[in-house]
């Protein structure tokens, strides 16, 4: 693949916004609400499992360990989206289940996807974090679409990003920027609940939908990179 910068493969956000929107459509329509309800377990359920006042110290692991799970949640609907794209049929097995190889090495680009998109969220748009992440942003497609191991992939995404890391960053700014400003209305309202439980689940359900459709843009991403093709034929 070229590093010669190709401005064709970052499209306007005008062609992305309305894919996004679309998370709940792959081929496999069992596969989605799958996930959909595991994060949500995961994100909300999980938050009022009695937790040992022994371990109490170890609250923010827990939390660490259930937003990796969710992650995983997130890169098996990338990695079918992705499949979508290319035309490969799949079943919901194969997606859960893609082999241990392939599952450790998620599960590490996993971890390295929370510390890296928690820190530009905490810190908005922290240099280092997002400048790290805009070169690893691939890594998860390598793993699913090419099998490689983590470390390929690293490589992989690190060259694939060379000249193109600006106008990426760009397209998830304008990305993440108003739909951040949304969610946080939703939060808002939400929050004036007066009903305990509202709060949570809202902020659960709103941001895996919004993990969901940046996972979409991702791979209209990768398509778009490792494929070099034209707009008219991503469809």
């Amino acid at each position: 693949m070229s590093n010669n910068p190709n401005r064709d493969k970052i499209k306007d956000i005008k062609f992305y916004i309305p894919e996004a929107f679309k998370f709940y459509s792959i081929k496999n329509e069992n596969l989605t609400p799958i996930l959909f309800v595991v994060t949500l377990i995961v994100l909300f359920a999980f938050e009022y499992i009695p937790f040992p006042e022994t371990l109490s110290d170890y609250k923010g692991v827990f939390i660490f360990i259930r937003l990796i799970m969710a992650n995983m949640c997130y890169l098996i609907y990338l990695s079918a989206y992705i499949k979508d794209l290319k035309g490969e049929k799949y079943t919901v097995k194969q997606m859960i289940f893609p082999g241990w190889k392939k599952v450790v090495n998620l599960f590490a680009v996993s971890i390295v996807n929370v510390v890296l998109f928690t820190a530009s969220i905490i810190v908005y748009f922290l240099v280092p974090a997002v400048l790290i992440y805009l070169t690893v942003i691939f890594c998860p497609c390598y793993i699913s679409d090419k099998n490689n191991n983590i470390i390929e992939s690293f490589i992989a995404s690190k060259n694939a990003t060379i000249g193109y890391r600006m106008g990426l960053l760009s397209l998830i700014a304008k990305f993440l920027f108003p739909v951040s400003v949304l969610l946080l209305l939703t939060l808002m309202v939400a929050g004036s609940s007066t009903k305990v439980l509202i709060f949570p689940f809202v902020l659960a359900f709103a941001y895996s939908i919004l993990m969901f459709m940046f996972q979409r843009i991702i791979a209209l991403l990768y398509y778009s990179f490792e494929l070099e093709i034209k707009e008219e034929d991503l469809f």
